[in-house]
């Protein structure tokens, strides 16, 4: 993945398309995709990192087909997160952040 010039956001690459990450204040929601623009936009959780976890896998579902139900993206972006979070996969303290 690379960064953007700003460094509020993440360029990426996903099911062959270019898209952008960043975070931003969602009134209620953890995260949200919008395949028409490519950008998938995060609210920073830092006291649930799993909670965190799951969001960006759940928002990547999205990005990947936006045809999938929302049940089966919610429930699969928790079996994934369940099986990163117990392999030990976590963000790293060191590692830089999107502003």
């Amino acid at each position: 993945m690379a960064r953007s010039k700003r460094s509020d956001q993440l360029l990426f690459r996903l099911g062959g398309e270019e898209f952008s990450l960043k975070f931003a204040s969602l009134r209620k929601l953890h995260g949200d995709c919008d395949h028409t623009l490519h950008e998938i936009r995060l609210t920073r959780n830092r006291r649930d990192p799993r909670c965190e976890l799951e969001t960006v896998i759940h928002e990547l579902l999205h990005g990947l087909d936006p045809k999938w139900r929302e049940w089966w993206v919610g429930r699969s972006a928790e079996e994934i997160a369940d099986v990163l979070w117990r392999l030990g996969y976590r963000k790293s303290k060191d590692e830089a952040e999107i502003q």
